[in-house]
């Protein structure tokens, strides 16, 4: 038997059985990758965290603000609305216990007082901006705050020429003296109570911070025991004490120190009880402290 010829390719198979044409050979010749190779085929699309972000991811939290020239994050507060006689320590007053609170100034511009006021971060500033405007600063003044443009920035040196300097918020003594001791009825033992749930209040015409705050809008069929185990779990607290008018319940709570009421007045506003019948309740700052008067001019 005579061999096989030369040409004959022992790896092909018989002529009489072509392989179709996508037998065992990629598109675009043997050996050659696709055009589109190294990019995902159509049906793998890429897992959904290797997405891109939103667009929203990595900006700033709503409400800061930054230096148009310099970049800067602005932590500085521009508050207006006050009366004609207001003087540069009642900004100070209002604002030192404000949680990243720094410095203060008041300056007058055509007889109107304009207060600035500067704060660590711009997040504490925009926190500030959020909890004094509307304030109620006295019968016929209400507060209003924004974000500056600029922050405050101040010398330290003195003598003709010196830039004015701001009040700081150790310029006066972190807190009063209490006229009274308080002790907070039943302070162990509490059994805390839980909202069934928020609403939202209008609470137009707040008074400025202060360490007692003012309940409104409460059920006929509030008992104390139920708003002591609401407030009394939160740090700073002393008393609390209930008043049932013809008409309405409301309740005074009072704590160690204004911090202590702040933190309470934005935690628990709106906070629907078991017993509300009214929505929400309203928690205002008292227009003075439990057994004190406010001083004249604050």
């Amino acid at each position: 038997a005579s061999g096989p010829p030369s040409s004959y390719d022992y790896n092909a198979p018989p002529s009489s059985y072509p392989p179709p044409s996508s037998y065992g050979a990629p598109p675009g010749g043997y050996g050659a990758p696709p055009s589109s190779y190294g990019a995902p085929a159509p049906y793998y699309p890429p897992p959904s965290y290797s997405a891109p972000p939103p667009h929203s991811y990595g900006a700033p939290p709503a409400g800061l603000t930054y230096d148009a020239q310099t970049g800067e994050e602005i932590r500085t507060i521009f508050i207006t609305g006050f009366p004609a006689d207001v003087k540069e320590r009642e900004l100070n007053n209002m604002l030192r216990f404000l949680p990243g609170y720094q410095a203060s100034q008041m300056n007058w511009k055509q007889g109107q007082a304009q207060g600035f006021a500067l704060f660590d971060t711009g997040a504490t500033a925009v926190a500030a901006v959020n909890m004094i405007a509307h304030i109620q600063f006295d019968e016929a003044s209400v507060l209003r705050a924004e974000m500056a443009r600029k922050n405050m920035f101040f010398k330290d040196d003195h003598g003709p020429g010196a830039a004015k300097r701001p009040r700081f918020a150790g310029s006066f003594p972190a807190s009063a003296p209490p006229a009274t001791t308080y002790v907070a009825s039943g302070a162990t033992n509490v059994q805390p109570v839980q909202p069934k749930g928020f609403a939202e209040v209008t609470n137009i015409g707040d008074n400025p911070p202060c360490s007692t705050l003012f309940v409104g809008n409460l059920g006929d069929d509030v008992v104390e025991a139920e708003l002591h185990g609401l407030f009394a779990p939160h740090p700073g607290f002393k008393q609390i004490k209930v008043v049932r008018g013809a008409r309405s319940v409301t309740a005074f709570v009072d704590f160690e120190d204004v911090t202590s009421a702040m933190s309470v007045h934005a935690a628990l506003q709106g906070a629907v009880l078991q017993s509300s019948n009214r929505g929400g309740i309203r928690i205002q700052y008292s227009k003075n402290p439990l057994g004190k008067r406010r001083e004249p001019g604050m």
